[in-house]
């Protein structure tokens, strides 16, 4: 199996950050792989949550990395990778209320081991919040068992190889929220690799602070008039 890290961004508190790595954990246990190495990097939460969030690191053992300000998802995707890639084949890239299922970690290795020559820039499990999966619209014809085609990873959760990051080029850092998965897939379309969506596992998505403290985030054209620095 290849060397997979995690990583996590986040803008919450501790709570939600220990039943994360903690799911990571279960999930790596009941796959039989070995322990993932593990990356949390913090985007601004508030000093009471860094200082818990950084004693919970040592009782967990993750790497914890803080911005001294909010800097934005691309730029927290980026330093995840730049941490974990140097000793990571793949990283799997998670926002902190995505809590993942055992099965995770197998199914990416089935899937790359039956893929061997397939190229691919981005592979992303489906996920699941308040029961209901969450499918991306599909053509007609496609089959829900089976692997889907998109155009960009799923911005919650996906699995990406450091040499595609190099490859690819990083995370653009002038999108602040939203959208920047859709740059990076487009892009690894123009290097003629694809975006695939698994089937299973699912993931659980919880609600993310983002979207209760920022209600207006949730509009999609403001987001997008606005995304651009």
């Amino acid at each position: 199996m290849e060397r997979v890290g995690v990583g996590f961004l986040t803008i919450n508190g501790p709570d939600r950050v220990h039943r994360a790595v903690k799911a990571v954990l279960v999930a790596a246990d009941a796959d039989g792989v070995p322990r993932p190495r593990i990356c949390v990097v913090d985007d601004g939460s508030s000093e009471l949550s860094k200082s818990l969030i950084g004693s919970l690191s040592h009782t967990l053992g993750f790497d914890y990395l803080v911005h001294p300000r909010n800097l934005g998802i691309s730029a927290g995707w980026n330093h995840l990778m730049e941490r974990l890639g140097t000793n990571c084949d793949t990283v799997l890239v998670l926002n902190d209320d995505l809590f993942v299922t055992p099965g995770i970690f197998s199914a990416f290795d089935y899937w790359i081991k039956t893929n061997p020559t397939l190229p691919w820039g981005t592979v992303s499990p489906w996920l699941r919040y308040q029961g209901k999966v969450l499918r991306l619209r599909a053509e007609p014809d496609w089959e829900p068992n089976r692997p889907l085609l998109s155009l960009s990873p799923c911005g919650a959760a996906f699995f990406l190889r450091t040499p595609t990051w190099q490859k690819v080029g990083p995370f653009d850092e002038t999108f602040k929220s939203f959208y920047e998965e859709y740059d990076f897939g487009l892009r690894c379309v123009e290097k003629g690799l694809g975006c695939y969506h698994l089937p299973w596992p699912v993931v659980d998505h919880g609600w993310s602070q983002t979207f209760v403290d920022n209600a207006d985030m949730l509009k999609p054209t403001i987001r997008l008039a606005s995304s651009k620095r």
